[in-house]
């Protein structure tokens, strides 16, 4: 039995197919793009072909330094990704001098290297490199510098860091004890090239024996000739133990201080008895007569003296005032002038000189020392023609 469709039906069909074929051709053409902006995600669908037409239809803009997983004129597949990380200022501070970046960096490591930013070794950075990067972050960067210890007989150079003299030594595990010498203080600023030396103090505390030296005591003794001593007391060493501390700097004794002394047996003085007896030569005086007749030549034959001595006499003429005051005088018949060493022959004097007479020692002279003597006379004439002898002196009782 045969069927026919009607007009109506055959229309409909015709316009379901149509239909399936339009929604099939829009399904084709259709993209489904994600976009993931700083690791957020969305699905967009779009007919657009390009990266930067999809990025326009749904108002994204793109930063100077952000950073675009695509090029923007990059065409896009039915089922595609575009991945954006947004640039974020952060603050590099090298050294004190800060500098500022926009970077989409996720990491500090990455964000460095982009930026060529060179991390040596020993330099000190305030973030570690895996650290993630955030909008207004400050990252602190020290630069290492050269720096050279001198201590306990090396010479090390180190690179560091730090700012102060303190932190270094912190840091390098430098040890300073509290008696030793630092040529910077723990808050002076670190240099390029700077040299600390340290100085290593030790003390040390040690006992000594020492001896104690005798005084000499000297009496006088009238029952003794003049010139002659004798012993009374032999003297006898001390002892004592003396405490002292010593410093050394980088082991070198430098100071000595006595802390204390302890006598363990005192030292006994020696005693010297010394003779003031004289023993002198007794002659008749002599006379007026005699003074005048003697002249300054031979000896009288009548002296009263208590010692005689050899000396060296030189003449001089033409004083002024003597050491006592009064006016020298050359007196043949009398009582002359002479200039002596005072701790030899005291000023006052009197005495009988060979060959020159009676005289007074009232002066004294720079050249006279020990056994010489000047003797006065009236002219240069005559003291050129004494000139310089070799005498017997008497010293007058």
């Amino acid at each position: 039995m045969k069927r026919y469709f009607s007009k109506s039906v055959f229309i409909a069909l015709f316009a379901a197919a149509v239909i399936m074929t339009v929604v099939i051709a829009v399904d084709s053409m259709m993209k489904n793009i994600t976009i993931v902006i700083d690791g957020k995600e969305q699905v967009v669908s779009t007919f657009k072909d390009t990266v930067e037409e999809v990025l326009a239809e749904n108002g994204i803009t793109i930063a100077e330094k952000d950073k675009l997983s695509k090029n923007t004129n990059e065409s896009l597949g039915k089922k595609d990704m575009i991945q954006i990380d947004r640039a974020v200022p952060v603050q590099v501070s090298i050294d004190g001098t800060v500098t500022s970046y926009l970077t989409p960096e996720k990491t500090v490591g990455a964000f460095f290297e982009t930026e060529n930013i060179a991390v040596m070794e020993k330099d000190k950075v305030s973030a570690s490199l895996e650290d993630e990067v955030t909008s207004g972050m400050k990252v602190n960067i020290d630069r290492a510098v050269g720096v050279t210890l001198i201590a306990d007989g090396s010479e090390v150079t180190y690179l560091t860091p730090e700012k102060t003299v303190g932190a270094f030594f912190t840091a390098e595990n430098v040890v300073v004890n509290e008696l030793d010498k630092v040529s910077a203080t723990m808050e002076d600023a670190i240099a390029n090239g700077m040299a600390i030396t340290i100085v290593r103090v030790t003390t040390e505390v040690v006992e000594e024996n020492q001896s104690i030296a005798f005084a000499v005591q000297e009496k006088k003794d009238s029952t003794i000739d003049k010139g002659k001593t004798v012993v009374k007391q032999e003297g006898v060493k001390g002892e004592r133990i003396v405490t002292k501390k010593l410093t050394f700097e980088d082991g070198v004794q430098v100071t000595e201080e006595v802390l204390s002394t302890e006598v363990l047996k005192e030292a006994v003085d020696k005693i010297v008895h010394v003779g003031t007896k004289n023993t002198a030569v007794y002659a008749k005086k002599p006379s007026t007569s005699s003074l005048a007749a003697s002249r300054g030549s031979a000896l009288p034959s009548s002296l009263n003296y208590s010692s005689s001595f050899r000396v060296v006499a030189t003449a001089y003429a033409g004083h002024g005032i003597t050491a006592t005051g009064t006016k020298p005088v050359r007196n043949p018949n009398g009582w002359s002038t002479i200039a002596v060493d005072r701790s030899v022959i005291p000023l006052g004097t009197k005495v009988y000189v060979e060959n020159y007479g009676y005289a007074i020692a009232e002066d004294v002279g720079g050249a006279i020392k020990g056994n010489k003597i000047d003797i006065y006379v009236n002219s240069t004439a005559e003291a050129y023609r004494w000139g310089r002898r070799t005498v017997t002196i008497y010293i007058l009782e």
